[in-house]
This record gives C-alpha cells, sequence and structure tokens, in this order.
C-alpha cells in the first residue's frame, strides 16, 4: 500500500512541476494566440474576393491562394474543379496575362482524366519571375477561351491599397 501511496505523491508533484514550468512559459496563452490566429481569414485572401466581386461578372475568375510549395517549387498550378466548366477538355496552349505590366506568359494546360485534375504547366516561370511568395494569393480572370488575365494580391503588402 505504501508503493502505491508513494507513486501517487511522486505522480502528484509531477503534475504540479509541469503546471508551473508551463505557467512560467504561457503556453496556455501562446496557444490561445495560435487558436486565435488560426481563426482570422488570410489577409490576402480578403483583399482578393474583394476584388475578385469588383470584376464584375462578365468573365468567370477564381482565386487560387499559394502555399510556399505551389508559389516557389511547384511546375504547376492546379485548377479548382468549380472551374473547368468554363474550360477546354482537352490539352491546349493557354496564356496567362500579367495585369499590370501585360507581360504574356504561355502554358500548355492539361487536362488528366485519370486523376481528374486539370492544371497549368510551366507555371514556374510564372511564378519566379513575379516573385510569388507563401500566402499570396491570386486571382485568375477568364478573358478569353485560352486567356487569363493575372491578379496577384501579395500577403507581405495586404494593408496597402496595391495589388
Amino acid at each position: 500500500m505504501d508503493e502505491a501511496n508513494s507513486y501517487e505523491e511522486q505522480r502528484r508533484r509531477q503534475i504540479e512541476q509541469n503546471k508551473r514550468k508551463l505557467d512560467e512559459l504561457r503556453v496556455h496563452r501562446l496557444s490561445a494566440a495560435v487558436r486565435q490566429a488560426a481563426a482570422k481569414p488570410m489577409p490576402a485572401v480578403t483583399k482578393a474576393e474583394q476584388l475578385k466581386g469588383q470584376l464584375g461578372s462578365d468573365h468567370p475568375a477564381f482565386i487560387k491562394p499559394l502555399s510556399h510549395g505551389s508559389a516557389t517549387k511547384s511546375r504547376q498550378l492546379y485548377i479548382p474543379a468549380h472551374f473547368t466548366q468554363y474550360l477546354p477538355v482537352h490539352d491546349e496552349m493557354m496564356v496567362l496575362v500579367d495585369e499590370v505590366n501585360k507581360k504574356e506568359f504561355a502554358m500548355l494546360y492539361r487536362v488528366s482524366y485519370k486523376h481528374q485534375k486539370r492544371y497549368l504547366n510551366e507555371w514556374r516561370e510564372f511564378s519566379a519571375y513575379h516573385e510569388l511568395a507563401d500566402g499570396d494569393c491570386l486571382v485568375l480572370q477568364l478573358i478569353e477561351r485560352r486567356k487569363f488575365k493575372v491578379y496577384i494580391v501579395r500577403a507581405s503588402s495586404y494593408n496597402n491599397n496595391d495589388h
């Protein structure tokens, strides 16, 4: 019986010690701050949604938030499934036009029936040219059958009025 009491007492002391350490490190405040930050929408996405709303409905558009991988490493930009109704059903060359300097980037639009994915190949050239980064957000507007106008909303400057 003494062993059980000794074990319980040691366990209780260890729990109290751990609680003191957590309080010293303010882990509870940190975890609350992380939960709060995760619940907020990304500022670039919010601004991109506003921009998309201002474009009107004459030409369909979609928003593409960029992760680190899609901004810097990926060779392909995946098209959301809900948008494919506006796109060709076979592989075709398409053009992305930068809305600021009107520079055009030709890309192969690929249709993968096996994986039911559609994407733009050779995406990395566009991404590198524009120095896209994690958290940036794109608004892609289909202005012609094979041409997208691309608006870039920078995560690093979401407080500014430029996009």
